[in-house]
């Protein structure tokens, strides 16, 4: 019964953060096409803010952690590669991608993931998934299909570099969803995620400042990368839509959803982590007057089917 409940609560924890990832993706939409504000600037806002804030919590609710975790080089170092390779480049790989296809596109190639998260447990723990996390997959994978594309495959834009960019974004979800996991474990996911997030800050800081540089010097430079780094007016709507990103788009969505995978495992937690192309469908329809489709409404139906076969037990209790 005690592991039942505890079960339940990962999976809560994982959806809620699934679901706030949407609602920042309205906001992050929102700041994108009406502020002219670029997607390093608020990662890097994001980054930085959600960092010192889970910090701050974590002094709190996991006393010792922080200081722990820096006597600890391996693990600091360990905690740079989940902040760069996971959090950063995922924000910025992701970005990239959109930039060459399109957010459908990106959002499809994204959800790979949750294939190459099953693949490498399975090899890691040598044993099949279960045969509701099978099904699961192709449900989760459909649902997001049928969000990003709203049915028409014709959408679909991948010409050869945003192919290989959406590839590495993939991959970039998959580190951050299954590097950190000891991390989590030995230091509380709180404090793992602040330190991640600072690391990740720092590597937004030099590329916007690298940026800056080869703009100054009057090097050549590709206007998608020089449009990465731009910084607008910083007006009042901008800056409540920058503190909804970081306070509940990041540090409630990620401290929420890697609470929730250090639970119940990497590939039910990238499973249930589909729930985010329908919330991010939902509140722009909500708040933006964006136009939900039936194939959204499909969609939202087989995430939901996903998440009854998560919840599933095992067929032998330990």
């Amino acid at each position: 019964m005690q592991l039942s409940s505890r079960r339940a609560a990962g999976i809560v924890f994982t959806l809620a953060g699934a679901i706030l990832w949407g609602f920042s993706g309205a906001t992050i939409q929102y700041l994108l096409s009406t502020q002219l504000i670029s997607p390093l600037i608020i990662t890097l806002v994001r980054m930085i803010g959600a960092g010192i804030l889970f910090l701050i919590i974590g002094r709190f609710l996991q006393p010792g952690s922080i200081g722990a975790l820096l006597a600890s080089k391996r693990d600091i170092a360990t905690c740079a590669v989940f902040g760069i390779a996971g959090l950063f480049f995922n924000q910025i790989s992701y970005a990239t991608t959109v930039g060459l296809t399109n957010s459908g596109t990106a959002t499809v190639l994204a959800s790979l993931s949750i294939i190459i998260v099953m693949l490498v447990s399975c090899a890691q723990f040598r044993k099949l998934p279960r045969v509701q996390d099978v099904v699961g997959l192709v449900f989760a994978l459909l649902a997001t299909f049928l969000i990003a594309t709203k049915g028409d495959v014709h959408s679909l834009a991948i010409p050869h570099e945003g192919l290989i960019m959406g590839f590495i974004n993939a991959i970039t979800v998959a580190i951050y969803v299954m590097y950190p996991r000891k991390l989590m474990n030995t230091y509380g996911s709180i404090t793992t995620a602040g330190f991640g997030m600072l690391f990740g800050a720092c590597a937004a800081v030099i590329s916007a400042g690298s940026i800056h540089i080869l703009e100054a010097s009057g090097t050549a430079c590709m206007p998608s990368i020089t449009q990465l780094a731009h910084i607008p007016p910083l007006r009042a709507d901008i800056m409540i839509g920058l503190f909804i990103v970081t306070v509940i788009g990041t540090v409630g969505a990620f401290g929420m959803y890697l609470h929730g995978i250090s639970i119940i495992g990497g590939v039910q937690g990238t499973l249930l982590g589909a729930a985010e192309p329908p919330s991010a469908t939902i509140f722009p329809a909500i708040f933006l007057g964006t136009i939900f489709t039936w194939a959204d409404w499909l969609g939202l139906i087989f995430m939901l089917i996903t998440v009854v076969l998560v919840a599933l037990p095992n067929k032998k209790q330990t």
